[in-house]
């Protein structure tokens, strides 16, 4: 018996950003036992393909390669009538509406699966067209699926809650003493600006480094980034705008920060702790998930002084206190990709069954 299922996956862009990097991830994983398309709505630059280069050969890579609306909308009508999916998986707002819409349109027995990675306003951009014609509305929080069910109305029944794919790395313990880690693109959901202002005001700031690596996603914000940074006349605080050396900068970080005012599952925690790093995170999404606090990291709460406490209270911490901090943050990780690293359609076919 083949069980091999036909599944397409329809994402609008490849930036660098963490739905993306988890997209790619899930495609990779589904391709092993599956025939597996990823359609790329918005292809046709370097940019809009960022993690293209991840995907797995075994994938089916299928990028619009223009701007054009008709091409788009031609490239999915010919991708949906020359095969037969089981499943159409859609990330990002915009390829939740048209993944729903020309799935329903051109193969009605086909399992649509929406999904909403992130608590932000525009993650709710186009839902009430698309929201009736998902059979299942993937989230990967708690917190996502709570608003879902309060704000507008789904029953439990229709969502599945599964957290991100975790990558393994080897724990670097070579690090670069008082290298502080952001990683994240430069807009003001993921809010650097605060941890700016939080790092002017740490003990011992002289001896430390602040590195901020994203991809410029609203200028204007970023500009206000560099005016602070010139306004404040710091000079250790260095920001990197190109993104493909991820690992070098994980490597070389003591500390990671996450300062977003929302999110669901931060990937970057995820990517940190893979390495060993400690994490200071704000509330948000499911954090609480992988960070225990005071044990393996900590949690602040929004607040601007409780970042700055948190990050002075690790840098008092003794050698073997931090050592310890690396290694239970490592192992938390390892329970948690442990529990979530399953498979999504076995997960999907037991929500549908339902």
């Amino acid at each position: 018996m083949n069980d091999r299922k036909n599944i397409l996956i329809i994402i609008n862009n490849l930036r660098s950003g963490g739905s993306q990097k988890q997209a790619v991830l899930y495609a990779n994983q589904l391709a092993v036992d599956n025939d597996v398309y990823f359609l790329i709505l918005r292809g046709f630059n370097q940019t809009n393909l960022f993690f293209s280069y991840l995907i797995d050969s075994r994938v089916n890579q299928v990028a619009v390669k223009s701007s054009s609306p008709v091409l788009l909308v031609a490239t999915m009508i010919r991708l949906l009538v020359s095969n037969r999916f089981d499943y159409c998986i859609n990330f990002q707002p915009i390829a939740n509406f048209l993944g729903a819409v020309f799935s329903k349109i051109f193969q009605r027995k086909t399992v649509v699966v929406c999904t909403v990675r992130g608590n932000a306003p525009v993650n709710y951009k186009y839902i009430k067209w698309w929201i009736k014609l998902a059979d299942i509305i993937w989230v990967n929080s708690q917190q996502i699926l709570d608003v879902l069910s309060t704000k507008f109305q789904i029953p439990a029944s229709k969502m599945l809650l599964q957290h991100n794919l975790v990558e393994t790395n080897a724990r670097n313990d070579s690090y670069k003493e008082g290298y502080i880690l952001h990683v994240g693109r430069f807009n003001q959901v993921k809010n650097q600006m605060q941890l700016i202002r939080a790092f002017t005001q740490l003990d011992h700031k002289s001896e430390l480094e602040l590195h901020l690596v994203g991809e410029i996603e609203d200028l204007s914000y970023y500009n206000e980034v560099l005016a602070l940074i010139k306004a404040k006349n710091i000079e250790n605080v260095f920001i990197h705008t190109k993104t493909n050396q991820l690992t070098a900068y994980y490597q070389n970080a003591e500390l990671f920060v996450l300062t977003s005012k929302s999110e669901g599952m931060p990937n970057v925690i995820l990517e940190a702790q893979s390495f060993g790093v400690p994490v200071i995170s704000s509330s948000v999404g499911d954090v609480a998930k992988i960070i225990k606090h005071g044990e393996n990291g900590f949690i602040y709460d929004f607040r601007e002084e409780s970042l700055i406490h948190c990050i002075n209270e690790y840098f008092m911490m003794k050698g073997e206190e931090k050592l310890k901090l690396r290694e239970l943050s490592i192992k938390e990780l390892e329970i948690f990709a442990f529990d979530n690293n399953v498979s999504l359609l076995r997960n999907l076919e037991m929500k549908l069954k339902k």
